[in-house]
């Protein structure tokens, strides 16, 4: 019979309490496994996946007679893709919020998971409220396509506005 001292119980304590520590070492180290081999925000990209091909194009609906184009202005962007993305437990949301002195507009997707993925776009400041709510309106426009994968009719111009300036540059 093994007589138990003082020692030998605070032995057994430690035991025990190394035992417990390495039980919960385990956990976590199966619990990463779970989070590492599924992936974040799968039931989001799924039925993500299932709304895109349900969407509509977005027509081009405004003409800026100032710069000489049409644009799909936001209704036409959120009527090509909100039936859709409904449909599938999905809702964009944005809101404007400061970080620090600095406003941002975040855009949020969410699935009825719970599952979201979100995107902030820098709004500079602007002192005529006109003007920044046009910009406002513009960048809700662009993050709301663009984290939802709306597509514009006829949005890729092969880079010709972006090259143009160096064109003439060099002409």
């Amino acid at each position: 019979m093994v007589m138990e001292t003082p020692e030998l119980l605070h032995i057994q304590s430690l035991f025990k309490e190394m035992q417990s520590k390495i039980e919960s070492l385990e956990s976590l180290l199966k619990s990463a496994h779970s989070a590492n081999s599924e992936p974040k925000n799968k039931d989001l990209y799924a039925a993500l996946a299932k709304a895109q091909a349900e969407f509509r194009v977005a027509g081009k609906d405004r003409d800026n007679n100032h710069f000489k184009y049409r644009y799909a202005d936001l209704a036409a962007v959120v009527k090509a893709s909100r039936e859709a993305l409904s449909k599938n437990g999905l809702a964009v949301s944005q809101i404007l919020g400061y970080e620090g002195e600095k406003l941002h507009l975040y855009t949020r997707l969410t699935h009825a998971s719970g599952q979201s993925i979100e995107s902030k776009t820098y709004i500079p400041p602007n002192a005529d409220v006109q003007k920044l709510g046009s910009y406002i309106t513009y960048m809700r426009r662009y993050a709301y396509a663009a984290l939802a994968g709306v597509v514009v009719a006829d949005e890729d111009d092969d880079a010709e506005d972006a090259v143009q300036g160096i064109r003439n540059e060099f002409a």
